[in-house]
């Protein structure tokens, strides 16, 4: 969920995340922004969703040759697009065969305590 604050800043869901990709086939990195999208069912509260589904929203088209360059578009990113700071991801990218309309599945990163496969948290 993306709310326009009217000012050129938005601001995003409690699971929604910024993020990098790499193409692997170009070699590229790129800041991206995803938006959760819930799976079917009850809507949980974010500490017990266990698996958050992500679908791209937008991403920096041009991207960088470096994964550095890419870290400097995260952060002006979220500079536009107020999350959470867990939300934020730019320790490490995700390989991406940049075809548009990616979705990943992935285990709650602001879950309590466990993931899908019961193991505890770090």
């Amino acid at each position: 969920m993306l709310l326009n604050n009217g000012n050129g800043t938005f601001t995003g869901g409690p699971l929604d995340a910024i993020m990098i990709l790499h193409n692997i086939d170009r070699g590229t990195y790129h800041a991206a922004f995803f938006e959760e999208h819930p799976l079917p069912g009850p809507v949980l509260d974010v500490e017990k969703t266990k698996l958050v589904r992500l679908q791209s929203r937008f991403h920096h088209t041009e991207g960088s040759l470096t994964f550095e360059g890419a870290v400097q578009h995260v952060k002006e990113l979220a500079e536009k697009i107020t999350l959470p700071k867990e939300n934020i991801f730019k320790d490490k990218p995700r390989e991406w065969d940049g075809k548009i309309g990616i979705t990943y599945l992935v285990d709650n990163w602001r879950a309590s305590d466990t993931t899908t496969t019961g193991k505890e948290r770090k």
